[in-house]
């Protein structure tokens, strides 16, 4: 019994630090073309939403991906504690996002899969109050690796 009190508060921590890893964690990317199978290659386009995080995609040249990442604005209505607009490491996505009116709480992206190779998806989210911009709570990261064939 208490071992498996131990292995969940394990995964628990796991699951904390997966969710806190600070900015300056670099991401690693590479413009080789990576052996994997499209996730869905009948697909034109890709939705991510928040329940993405940590996923790993294979995507064909030519896929496009839509983020969705959205926070409740009645309990987080100011801006600075929703997610920024997701950026891209590596050279396999492009961003293709053109500004548009979305509901308010609601960060919104699109990329194309434009080059063979590795990009991460990155978006962060600060959870302090706006009054107190540095509270010590590291800010939550959302993250997606896309592999890009053909």
């Amino acid at each position: 019994m208490r071992r498996t009190a131990l292995l969940a508060a394990i995964g628990t921590a796991a699951s904390v630090l997966a969710l806190t890893i600070p900015a300056s964690a670099g991401t690693v990317a590479t413009s080789q073309s990576v052996d994997c199978r499209p996730t869905d290659p009948n697909a034109s386009t890709i939705a991510l939403t928040i329940d993405d995080n940590g996923r790993t995609l294979c995507m064909l040249r030519g896929q496009r991906l839509s983020v969705f990442l959205r926070v409740d604005p009645r309990q987080w209505p100011n801006q600075r504690n929703w997610w920024t607009h997701p950026t891209a490491s590596g050279n396999a996505f492009t961003d293709t996002t053109v500004p548009a009116p979305v509901a308010l709480g609601v960060t919104w992206a699109t990329f194309a899969a434009t080059t063979p190779g590795q990009s991460v998806l990155t978006s962060f989210r600060n959870i302090c109050p706006p009054q107190q911009p540095s509270c010590g709570v590291p800010p939550l990261l959302w993250r997606v690796t896309g592999n890009v064939t053909g």
